[in-house]
Formats: structure tokens, sequence, C-alpha cells
């Protein structure tokens, strides 16, 4: 885990089935806590395409994301962007199956 604040930790996930698991944490490795905090491993999901491919800077553009897994079952949908080292994260919105949408937001 890494330490990020006193109230923030990240911690890598292991590769597992998808499925729910509980979450707890330590501050020794030994002791840790009993709230049992419901984490979900998904299937992952491989995008087939992105529409458009470009939009300006300032955001706004609505994207069709479509994928090969049934993304309709998605508690709730998400578009992640990667800029100069940081994640980007925008609400989805399930459009069928297969697709779902997300407006760009402004790039730093």
């Amino acid at each position: 885990a890494t330490y990020v604040s006193s109230t923030e930790i990240r911690c890598p996930t292991p590769a597992l089935e998808p499925g729910s698991v509980s979450v707890e944490v330590s501050l020794n490795g030994q002791g840790f806590t009993t709230d049992e905090v419901p984490f979900l491993f998904d299937t992952p999901v491989a995008l087939q395409s992105v529409s458009p491919l470009v939009g300006p800077a300032t955001g706004g553009t609505e994207l069709t994301v479509v994928g090969t897994d049934d993304m309709a079952t998605f508690e709730t949908p998400m578009c992640a962007f990667s800029v100069d080292g940081s994640t980007i994260l925008v609400a989805g919105q399930s459009l069928n199956a297969t697709a779902l949408k997300c407006t760009t937001s402004h790039t730093p």
C-alpha cells in the first residue's frame, strides 16, 4: 500500500477471478480492520472502438465507446482518460449491451 494522507492509502489489487471480496487494511501487517468493505472484481472489457477520435482540449465531446462484452450490466460506467501521468475519470451512460457514452472534460 502507498500512504497518501491521514485518511487515504492506495492498495494495488491482486489478480483474482471476477466476484466480490471484502477489503480490510492494517497499519502493522497484523491487526486488520473488520469492516468487510465490499470490492467487486469485474470481467475486463475489451474495447472495439471509440468515436469520434478527436475533440477539443476544452472538453464537451460526446464519445461513443463500443466494447465486446456486456457493458449494460455495469453498475457505474466510467471512462478514464490518461493525461501526463494523471487519470481523469468521467461518468458514462449505457447506450445498449455493448456501448456507452462519455462526455470529455477539460484537460489540464
